[in-house]
């Protein structure tokens, strides 16, 4: 049976090489080489200087002017030829103009207009980069993947190769048909078709990531053995939803528009006010004549006063800006809900992406164990005369679209936790981080591992080490396709318990429970109740969950609990032993292995009913 770990390491999608890149190192290089982000980043930098052109309209505006003039003048009388005059004469003037504006309304408006489009030009950088983080995650993961499909084709290539081969042995020596041998040249030229798309779409995918970076893509880091399943906290959906309803960049955004648009209506309606400005202006002027007199005047003069102005008809110019603000104002608000309602969408289609990708995550990890003991029972069947050719090879296919899908619902989980983060507008490069460190750096590439691990899976000697009939377990199926379930059931109270839901945390205990210390089952509920609701905040955390079957309908589920509730933090190696009631899986009994508390030794009860810590107010889990 394929452990969960083994699982792990053959979905393992990245370049051979302790050189592989990781997440940050792409995501850094894509922060200095991609256009669209730099585009963003200098249209920051220009709404910058929307704050000194608004704050110009409040402050002084001076100029200066200066004229110098030069006259030639000539006079000649018509009845006299010869009578002729001539003079010229030259004049200059400076002039220095000083205007503060007194009360003009629409140059306030129009700065706080400058500050509102600077809060949007930063909401925009934010988005940029969010989206940045996004488009970076979704290339990375999409080369794993991309690898993970040539990888698993190449594998099944190599597997259904190996099928061809013995069945045309078999042919040859008369123990099989020419239908098995048809069955398995077609298999593997279908196969071999898929391996080309496989290794066509990789290279696409790489091509998309050099495009992000401008340099050809190197090794990837898939991801390791630490990559863990978790739900979002808060585990509420309506929570999430309120929250980017608010806080989500595109509505903030929308609304620093919309704030905008009211500003702009002020503004136009403050053209029909009158201005009030204070003036200084400082002449001086010169003039010479060239006349036999030699005459030269200088005059210098300074004025300072208050202007008034008052409009009063502009073709009603200024009357149609104002209903063409409003007419803007009301396309502003309609595409604030818009962004509101997205943001909503998204946010629940995130959230649902997460939790519908833990259980099929979990199920699909499952199905890989049925699958490959599928496989396994086949071929002893083949073997034994009882399956055929044709039965192995649907196996090995059902094997390899289980592991297949497992890769791609990981990757997805993985997005889905980012388009989260980005809905409610908190994705920085610190969520990049966490990822990170679910990444391998020193591990093998995803073609490696993974063919490595289906050829070990699918080869000859493989396939001749399978036990014989007499030693196949003749144990049911059942329940291994019961495991998902029984891990959902425990993920789901570990929930109720995170939200102090106690409705759905006690719907968790099945009807026999054994309640501890001697209660009786009402007084372990209302106790369990109190305990539950009384903290405002609880963090439950499920680390390592494995399933064990007893029968059919028991089951023993152990892990690591973490629990934290304000400065308390509890770390508890738990088993709960679940039974089945009416196709659910409910607890029947807690049992504690070992426990320890921030500063307090570790304890070690044998049970939770001989111990009483599991619910002893210090500890409480």
């Amino acid at each position: 049976m394929i452990t969960r770990g083994f699982a792990c390491a053959l979905l393992c999608a990245c370049s051979a090489g302790a050189t592989a890149a990781d997440l940050i190192d792409v995501y850094r290089q894509a922060r200095v080489a991609d256009a669209t982000y730099a585009a963003a980043r200098a249209g920051w930098a220009a709404a910058q200087e929307r704050i000194p052109q608004g704050r110009a309209g409040l402050l002084p505006l001076a100029t200066f002017s200066a004229s110098a003039r030069y006259t030639d003048r000539s006079t000649r009388f018509s009845d006299d030829a010869l009578a002729r005059t001539n003079s010229d004469s030259g004049s200059g003037e400076v002039t220095l103009s000083v205007t503060q504006p007194l009360y003009r309304r629409q140059n306030w408006i129009s700065y706080k207009q400058a500050l509102t489009q600077v809060e949007q030009a930063d909401a925009q950088l934010a988005l940029a980069a969010q989206d940045l983080i996004l488009r970076v995650a979704q290339a990375y993961f999409d080369v794993l993947l991309a690898q993970d499909n040539v990888a698993f084709a190449e594998a099944q290539k190599i597997a259904i190769g190996q099928q061809l081969e013995q069945a045309k042995r078999n042919f040859d020596v008369g123990t099989a048909t020419v239908t098995d041998t048809h069955e398995a040249q077609a298999r593997y030229d279908l196969t071999n078709a898929q391996e080309i798309g496989a290794r066509n779409d990789l290279e696409l995918r790489r091509r998309a990531l050099e495009q992000l970076i401008a340099r050809s893509a190197p090794n990837l880091a898939p991801l390791g053995p630490r990559f863990a399943l978790k739900s979002p906290q808060p585990a509420l959906m309506e929570t999430w939803v309120g929250q980017a309803q608010d806080a989500n960049l595109q509505v903030r955004i929308a609304r620093s528009a919309l704030v905008f648009s009211n500003q702009e209506v002020s503004r136009n309606r403050a053209a029909h006010l009158p201005t009030l400005d204070a003036v200084a202006t400082l002449t001086g002027s010169s003039a010479e004549t060239g006349t036999t007199s030699g005459l030269r005047s200088e005059v210098r003069g300074s004025v300072i006063g208050v202007q008034l102005t008052i409009p009063i008809y502009q073709g009603g110019a200024t009357s149609s800006r104002v209903r063409e603000a409003i007419a803007q104002e009301t396309r502003t608000r309609e595409e604030l809900e818009s962004a509101r309602r997205q943001a909503e969408f998204n946010a629940r289609q995130a959230f649902l992406g997460i939790t519908s990708g833990l259980s099929q995550v979990n199920a699909l990890e499952a199905a890989v164990v049925s699958t490959r003991s599928q496989l396994d029972s086949t071929r002893v069947g083949r073997d034994v005369g009882v399956r055929t050719q044709v039965d192995v090879l649907n196996a090995q296919q059902l094997l390899f679209s289980a592991s297949r899908d497992l890769a791609q619902s990981k990757y997805g989980y993985v997005m889905s936790l980012l388009r989260l983060e980005a809905a409610v507008g908190e994705l920085t490069e610190d969520d990049l981080a966490t990822l990170n460190r679910w990444l391998d750096h020193a591990a093998p590439g995803a073609g490696e591992s993974a063919r490595a691990a289906m050829a070990s899976m699918d080869s000859p000697a493989a396939a001749s080490s399978a036990a014989p009939v007499s030693q196949i377990p003749r144990a049911p199926l059942e329940p291994v396709r019961d495991a998902a379930q029984v891990l959902r059931t425990v993920e789901g109270w570990a929930k109720a318990w995170a939200q102090n839901d106690v409705a759905a945390y006690l719907a968790s205990y099945g009807t026999n429970f054994e309640v501890p210390r001697g209660l009786t089952r009402s007084a372990w509920e209302a106790e369990r109740r109190a305990r539950i609701q009384a903290p405002r905040r609880i963090e439950v955390t499920l680390e390592a969950p494995a399933v064990a079957f007893e029968s059919d309908s028991r089951a023993a589920v152990t892990f690591r609990q973490l629990y934290r509730s304000g400065a308390l933090r509890v770390a508890t190696d738990k088993t709960l032993v679940m039974v089945k009631e009416a196709d659910r899986w409910l607890i029947q009994d807690e049992r504690i292995r070992a426990e320890s508390t921030q500063g307090a030794p570790a304890l070690e009860p044998t049970s939770a009913r001989s111990s009483g810590r599991i619910d002893a107010p210090a500890l409480d889990r």
